[in-house]
């Protein structure tokens, strides 16, 4: 689909800058700034959430769903495979 919108505005911008001049550069101007509006107010924020959380802020279903495995969980088993990690390479270094 990107490659289609990618080729009609490739095809379509000489004509645009032939027939209005500056207008183009203002039209795709204001695309780009309604664009920016709408992702601030219609994204939302994904800062700090792991990838679990954001299956479910956008509805998606995983195998952790399925298993009934909570962000905590998860996040106590990320935690002690982190601190195995540090363990082992403390003691390669010694």
């Amino acid at each position: 689909m990107q490659w289609l919108f990618q080729f009609v505005i490739a095809r379509a911008t000489p004509y645009m800058i032939s027939n209005i001049g500056y207008g183009t550069y203002l039209f795709f101007a204001s695309c780009t700034i309604l664009m920016a509006i709408w992702a601030y107010f219609c994204v939302p924020e994904t800062k700090g959430r792991t990838l679990e959380s954001m299956d479910q802020l956008f509805g998606a279903t995983t195998v952790s769903y399925e298993n009934e495995i909570t962000e905590d969980e998860i996040r106590e088993k990320s935690g002690a495979f982190h601190q195995e990690g540090r363990a082992s390479s403390v003691e390669n270094k010694a």
